[in-house]
């Protein structure tokens, strides 16, 4: 049973503008642990930048975001992020993974280059091992992407729409990854645009749109029961993308 007194991610009057313009004002989002918290919207609602944000990535203009309890600029949270334009060292596949573990492969030991090992294989790039990054295709970047964030076991992981140009196979592969890695304890924040993909993954669901939270709920009562007449109109496909 969720422990309703523990939220993992609490926003509130969190605001960030731009050139005068506010492009995220959420009076409150309280998301507890566990499981897979989708957030769904239309093409610049707000959803990356709210990632972002969560992530420290942007300062926002006003407001506050706690992980477990602690502003996020005190927190030690294990957390990490895969953006949908992947951004990956000037080096091998391996090395790429073993960068993240915050040492040079000389000072891994032999159980840790085995989890590389095989956390390089479950992506499907044992083939590529030695390969630049560079040289991947798209969805191999992503996959690659997936496995930096995920060789630290982190406590938190945010996803942006990381299968929105790859094949059906690798969104395949990376959607039972997240599942996965949910089901180890992990807390999954994942945006996507992709209604069939959010109800396949959601364990409770986000709307935003134009910077603010417009429906947040069960995966059941967000899907079956909206009350929100934009989550309506979004989900019945009525409104552009």
């Amino acid at each position: 049973m969720t422990d309703r007194k523990q939220p993992i991610i609490e926003i509130s009057d969190l605001s960030f503008e731009f050139n005068g313009k506010a492009l995220i004002s959420i009076e409150k989002l309280i998301v507890y642990e566990p499981k897979i918290t989708v957030i769904l919207g239309p093409n610049g609602a707000g959803k990356s930048l709210l990632l972002k944000l969560i992530q420290g990535i942007q300062k926002p203009s006003a407001g506050q975001i706690k992980l477990r309890g602690i502003p996020i600029e005190e927190n030690q949270e294990r957390l990490t992020m895969v953006l949908q334009a992947p951004i990956l060292l000037r080096l091998s596949v391996y090395y790429n993974i073993a960068m993240c573990m915050n040492r040079s492969n000389f000072f891994l030991s032999s159980s840790e280059k085995e989890a590389i090992h095989r956390l390089i294989k479950k992506v499907g790039l044992e083939d590529k091992l030695n390969v630049p990054a560079k040289l991947l295709s798209g969805g191999e970047k992503q996959k690659l992407s997936l496995a930096r964030a995920l060789i630290s076991n982190p406590s938190i992981l945010l996803v942006d729409e990381p299968t929105s140009t790859i094949d059906p196979t690798t969104t395949l592969l990376i959607e039972n990854m997240i599942r996965e890695q949910s089901e180890l304890g992990t807390k999954i924040i994942f945006v996507t645009h992709d209604i069939n993909q959010a109800f396949r993954l959601a364990n409770d669901a986000v709307m935003i749109y134009k910077g603010k939270i417009v429906e947040h709920g069960s995966v059941e009562s967000f899907f079956q029961k909206p009350s929100s007449s934009f989550t309506k109109r979004y989900l019945s496909g009525s409104l552009l993308c």
